[in-house]
């Protein structure tokens, strides 16, 4: 019940303004075979919680947005199907992103996630908009392609939680 809740209320949450690409690359002049990839904070903040929220939108119930925003989404889109859509999933009205921190590569190697990842801290807001739960819940992100996107990790985890324990599929 509490992954159904985390699942379905992240999209109502925050909103931050930041209208830009995910990443900026510049070439040094001495080696311009190998590019180097800079990650904006602001931005990386507001694409990943525009990803939570699309994630976690369930007034929207078209699956292909949502899986187009998780790590390796296609493969767990049937399980994403059925949890999203079971009765206890809308009971949930929201959430709210409390924080987003890029973390180092020691960080993401021991949480196993790819490098870059970011820690994503936020509430599953029950009917009255107040947090279901006494403490927030935590994700991943991770940078994949140029292109934030929740961790897989993080998704096949409330995804099992809400089947019971049984591990989906596509994890």
């Amino acid at each position: 019940m509490k992954t159904i809740y985390l699942i379905l209320a992240i999209l109502f949450s925050m909103s931050l303004s930041a209208c830009s690409s995910n990443s900026s690359t510049t070439s040094s002049s001495s080696n311009p075979a190998k590019p180097t990839t800079t990650l904006s904070t602001e931005i990386s903040v507001h694409d990943i919680t525009s990803d939570f929220q699309i994630l976690f939108n369930l007034s929207d119930p078209a699956i292909l947005p949502k899986a187009q925003v998780v790590e390796d989404g296609t493969s767990l889109e049937g399980d994403m199907t059925s949890t999203f859509h079971s009765s206890l999933a809308k009971t949930a009205v929201g959430a709210r992103v409390d924080s987003v921190q890029i973390e180092s590569s020691s960080v993401c190697t021991i949480a196993d996630q790819p490098n870059p990842c970011a820690l994503v801290t936020y509430d599953i807001l029950g009917p009255n908009n107040a947090p279901i739960f006494s403490t927030p819940s935590t994700g991943y992100a991770v940078f994949i392609n140029g292109k934030w996107l929740v961790s897989k990790n993080t998704i096949c985890g409330l995804l099992a939680l809400a089947s019971g324990g049984k591990t989906p599929q596509g994890c």
